[in-house]
């Protein structure tokens, strides 16, 4: 089932924990697993990180991202901490209890928080994850108390033994407190969707043992730490959506990493050529540098890296060709499952090159470039593609079989320069939904068959 694309099992009675082996499915695109009684941590990578939080609702202890629900590991069982109070009391309160003053819980709040958690770290009694509430009573963090960031970094600065930090949308603002470089055992750091208008502390560095950062739509601003992407362990970093974030690839790309498999720097300032030591980056699985100012060509050393499956560098002012990724791999032996590289400027007659090292490809959108040259033949391992836009291009030449793309849904190549007939092969592509052609030099007539497409 490696090319699953669906998989519903919901409304059943389902229990114990997700399958870690999910996240090999790496095509699949819809998951419902609501209304069950799982447990435990839902795995993390791979198409898990696509998914709504409604394809795990409903279910007895489930907890992690996309949900609002933090894990916490006890006694090597991981379970939801500070879980949300219920929305209606189950035991009717007493007169003493309605009649308590919450006024001053909320006017001492993060003294109280520093207090109290200090305190358990202090005894062991906290381990790993924290979240801090997002509501306490009516009052809404962030929002209606308007909390200052050097209150909330001076609460939490002091918990050595924290691990993860998880506040998104907490409407936070100000500055990214330096202090948080104190959480030396920090794993997770994520902050993303606040408004800090700050620009990224070059102390971070000190976090030695985080694995990601999650920084994106936060109106950063300022140059990234030249060192921040040569944390030892870091295996996820995302900064997007933060346009005046500003840097040089060659600075920030760390010369090499075992371990770094996520880059996520779309829209932000960043640009420049990228370097070829980009390709040291062994272990990189994942790269999106859309919506950029990348420049320069697409250096060769590209086809080193052997377990890249996604690669989007849309938008930007890349030059030149694309490189031959089949120097180095055997016929359908690259694992890259999605390629957009639309809207650039390169050329070449180079699209069996492209083409011939995958034989994973689903995704494919190389719209709006100067590309020369034919289609890929029929002989192609192209039996995963989904998705081909080649639109905008200079491509000539007639369009070959489609035999070995069944599994097509959209076929995008107009505005080009193709001639001669319309296969007859095209009656196969079952899950055809978009086929455009338009503007080509197409001849003869429309093949009978195309009416049996579904």
């Amino acid at each position: 089932m490696v090319l699953l694309e669906s998989l519903d099992l919901s409304h059943n009675r389902l229990s114990r924990i997700i399958p870690i082996e999910l996240v090999k499915l790496t095509f699949l695109s819809e998951l419902n697993l609501s209304y069950n009684y799982l447990t435990g941590e839902i795995p993390q990578g791979g198409q898990f990180f696509t998914f709504e939080a409604s394809s795990f609702s409903n279910n007895s202890d489930v907890c992690g991202l996309p949900l609002n629900e933090p894990c916490c590991d006890f006694d090597e069982l991981t379970k939801p901490c500070l879980p949300s109070p219920p929305t209606t009391p189950k035991v009717n309160k007493t007169d003493e209890e309605e009649n308590v003053d919450t006024s001053d819980i909320e006017e001492n709040m993060w003294w109280r928080v520093a207090v109290g958690l200090s305190f358990a770290f202090a005894f062991n009694l906290v381990i790993g994850v924290l979240c801090l509430p997002t509501t306490l009573g009516s009052r809404t963090l962030g929002s209606e108390l308007q909390v200052a960031s050097d209150e909330w970094g001076k609460a939490i600065s002091t918990m050595h033994g924290l691990r993860r930090l998880q506040m998104s949308n907490c409407m936070l603002s100000g500055l990214i407190p330096p202090s948080l470089a104190n959480l030396t055992s920090l794993h997770h750091l994520q902050l993303d969707g606040n408004s800090f208008f700050s620009s990224i502390p070059a102390r971070l560095h000190n976090l030695s043992n985080l694995v990601s950062l999650k920084l994106s739509s936060c109106e950063l601003n300022g140059s990234i730490p030249s060192d921040l992407l040569t944390l030892p362990n870091l295996q996820e970093v995302d900064l997007s959506a933060n346009l005046d974030l500003r840097g040089k690839l060659s600075s920030i790309l760390p010369p090499h990493s075992a371990r770094l498999n996520n880059i996520v720097l779309t829209t932000t300032r960043v640009g420049g050529a990228i370097p070829d030591s980009f390709a040291n980056i062994s272990s990189l699985t994942l790269l999106d540098l859309s919506d950029f100012f990348v420049q320069g060509q697409l250096p060769p050393t590209i086809a080193n890296l052997t377990g890249l499956v996604m690669l989007d560098i849309s938008n930007n002012m890349l030059r030149g060709s694309i490189p031959f990724f089949g120097a180095k791999h055997p016929l359908g032996t690259f694992p890259l499952a999605y390629i957009d590289l639309s809207y650039n400027q390169l050329e070449g007659n180079i699209l069996s090159m492209l083409f011939g090292a995958f034989g994973k490809l689903r995704y494919v959108h190389l719209r709006q470039n100067l590309l020369t040259g034919a289609i890929p033949s029929p002989d192609m391992n192209l039996t995963s593609l989904t998705w081909l836009d080649l639109s905008y291009n200079k491509l000539n030449g007639t369009i070959s079989s489609l035999a070995n793309s069944k599994s097509l849904v959209l076929l995008d190549l107009s505005n080009n320069l193709l001639s001669g007939k319309i296969p007859a092969s095209v009656n196969q592509l079952l899950f055809l939904e978009t086929l455009d052609l338009r503007n080509n030099l197409l001849t003869d007539a429309i093949p009978n068959n195309i009416s049996n497409l579904s």
